[in-house]
């Protein structure tokens, strides 16, 4: 119910995860319904380091709020200690614009391979969509590749505007160069509505990311996925390598946790 705390996590992370440059798909600042992200970085060396992220706005956002998502915001964090962690809370600090959602990269000045980083989604409390949390882990160019797979997406099931789950589809080119990105929608066994289809590749630029939203009856948001729908996705890139996130929301019962994501998974080498 509204107030009650839920939790989120996250797996560990091993010392190969530890580089100079880490991806987070999905960032928010204070969207109208509550939810925002708080990146973690913790640095993992045993030397000081200098941080530097660049969130990088989603497409829609720059059409949808061209007064909020004007363009890259820059931030810096210098000195963060061996061991020691550093985040960027858009709870707490108002500079960062409320109603922004995009994508951030987050590297160390001096190319040094020693951080790692964490997304933490979380609503303000007496947010009007009740308490929500939902936790994943960035990646780097050398733990993914230019194939991923996202097994559990839900599009409007049955009807998310009553009482239904619903999911998101963010994907982050974490390439150096432009890349052509492709998505392959499964259906899913005894799902209600049979779909399959593959996207015209959509090309993205270093850091930018490319968002579908299943909870919105509007092919030009959701990648015309149908409602009352549920299955898998693959996801290929032409020029570099990608991440992925998948948010799943629950509004069937005030009882149970209504937000849940994971990180889309790469086949193995």
């Amino acid at each position: 119910t509204q107030g009650t705390p839920y939790l989120s996590g996250t797996p560990g992370f091993r010392p190969s995860d530890a580089a100079s440059e880490q991806y987070l798909p999905n960032v928010q600042f204070r969207l109208p319904n509550g939810l925002s992200v708080i990146t973690f970085i913790q640095n993992v060396g045993d030397q000081p380091v200098d941080v530097t992220a660049t969130f990088v706005p989603d497409p829609s956002c720059t059409s949808l709020r061209p007064s909020v998502c004007t363009g890259n915001i820059v931030r810096n964090v210098a000195d963060i200690q061996p061991n020691d962690r550093a985040q960027f809370n858009p709870r707490v600090d108002t500079s960062l614009p409320a109603g922004w959602f995009g994508s951030v990269k987050v590297e160390t000045d001096d190319d040094s391979e020693s951080i790692i980083a964490f997304a933490n989604q979380l609503t303000l409390e007496g947010s009007t969509s009740g308490s929500a949390a939902g936790g994943y882990a960035a990646r780097n160019a050398n733990n993914t590749t230019n194939e991923l797979y996202c097994p559990y997406l839900i599009s409007a099931l049955p009807d998310y505007n009553v009482s239904s789950q619903a999911g998101t589809l963010l994907i982050q080119n974490i390439g150096g160069a432009p890349t052509d990105v492709t998505v392959e929608f499964i259906v899913g066994v005894n799902s209600p509505t049979n779909f399959n289809n593959t996207l015209a590749p959509v090309n993205l630029d270093p850091g930018e990311r490319l968002s579908y939203n299943f909870r919105l009856n509007d092919p030009a948001l959701n990648g015309g996925v149908p409602n009352n729908w549920f299955g898998s996705a693959k996801i290929t890139s032409t020029g570099g390598n990608i991440a992925a996130v998948s948010n799943i929301f629950n509004r069937i019962t005030t009882s149970t946790d209504p937000l849940g994501a994971y990180n889309c998974i790469s086949p193995a080498p």
